[in-house]
């Protein structure tokens, strides 16, 4: 899943708050999926000229800098690239985000003197580490720098997020079996409307939901595409889909589930990430046309990933009410456009299309730091 579409908006923000550290090997990532076996030397560039960065095997080690370091980032490397500056202790420093490929930024990272070298991430792939490089006669002092977050740290994140959905699942599977009754019943208006109350919990499962063992919950949509037409009812598809939810909460239930480490940060900003990315365009409707359930099912996803999160967030540096905010204005956007429109999205008058992509788009702007701040932990 691309996460890179909108992060360039979040930028500032993620420089403001400095982003968490890597720690990655010397070499590219063994597992790198860009193929061959030789692994060029490091090059060591000037300090005031164009770092350029041409594979997944080797990053750029800058030149010693005196005073203010004047950089160029080139990325033909073949993959979205975001660049990071450490010292020495493990401490960030500054972070150049989701450089696309081919593609050149200009930077100015503001170091104080010291030792420090440069950390190539690659989109879904390897971490590289650049040569040791040196910045002497600075005009900053007291840079602003962050003690990273740990793997240890999001692991238990992560596992606080798992049992929270565990004890929510019997909510899915009655649901699930109420939807198929209700259909059983032949009220179309009746099922309609059991279907929209488990459609938006389901959603509220998002991002994790896509990655539960078991046979997938897809079948929704078949349901959905039955209900809001003139098909004659059949209970056939929502009782297989009431049988996989039982078998998705058994196999939780006697197993261990939880969204890996390294995908947790990422997770958290990508559920509102593709809504905006498919609900929005009209991707994810199979003819309820029901946004604002999609929408709350999404915020309270987002709420539920970044809750466990916020205090370790926090403590390195990021103010998460601004994006607890936002959340509770699009919860309140949900449910004034709530039945307003039996349509689909790209139906609705201008007005409130435009309202809802800028409030959608505010929200995966201020998402953007937390992936950002812990994503990282794919490379340590």
């Amino acid at each position: 899943m691309d996460t890179y579409q909108y992060a360039m908006a979040a930028l500032a923000a993620v420089l403001a708050i400095v982003a968490a550290v890597i720690h990655a090997p010397q070499t590219g990532s063994s597992g790198s999926s860009s193929g061959g076996d030789m692994q060029p030397q490091p090059e060591v560039e000037q300090a005031d000229t164009r770092l350029h960065v041409r594979d997944v095997y080797n990053c750029p080690t800058p030149g010693d800098v005196d005073a203010t370091a004047h950089w160029q980032v080139y990325n033909t490397s073949g993959l979205p690239l975001t660049l990071y500056i450490s010292d020495e202790e493990g401490n960030a420093y500054q972070v150049l985000e989701r450089i696309g490929s081919p593609a050149e930024r200009a930077w100015t990272p503001k170091l104080e003197d010291g030792s420090y070298h440069l950390t190539c991430v690659f989109h879904s792939d390897s971490a590289v580490k650049s040569e040791t490089f040196t910045v002497a006669e600075s005009p900053f002092t007291g840079a602003p720098k962050m003690v990273p977050i740990t793997d240890r740290e999001v692991s238990a994140v992560s596992i606080t997020h798992a049992a929270a959905q565990k004890k929510r699942l019997p909510e899915l599977q009655a649901q699930a079996q109420a939807l198929a009754d209700a259909i059983r019943s032949g009220d179309r208006s009746a099922a309609q409307r059991a279907y929209l109350t488990y459609m938006e919990t389901y959603r509220s499962f998002d991002d994790a939901s896509a990655m539960w063992p078991g046979e997938g919950l897809d079948g929704y949509a078949e349901v959905e595409r039955m209900l809001f037409s003139d098909r004659a009812l059949s209970a056939e598809p929502a009782d297989a889909l009431a049988a996989a939810v039982d078998h998705t909460a058994h196999a939780l239930e006697t197993g261990h589930f939880a969204i890996p480490a390294p995908d947790y940060g990422l997770r958290t900003h990508e559920v509102m990430e593709e809504f905006e990315r498919f609900d929005l365009r009209g991707e994810r409707d199979y003819g309820a046309h029901a946004l604002s359930a999609a929408l709350r099912g999404s915020v309270r996803a987002t709420r539920e990933t970044l809750d466990p999160l916020r205090e370790l967030v926090e403590s390195r540096g990021l103010d998460t009410a601004p994006i607890y905010d936002q959340l509770n204005v699009l919860n309140s956007l949900a449910d004034d456009l709530d039945g307003k429109y039996d349509t689909a999205f790209d139906q609705w008058p201008q007005e409130d299309r435009l309202r809802l992509q800028a409030e959608v788009a505010k929200a995966n702007e201020l998402l953007a730091p937390v992936a950002t701040m812990t994503v990282i932990r794919r490379m340590d």
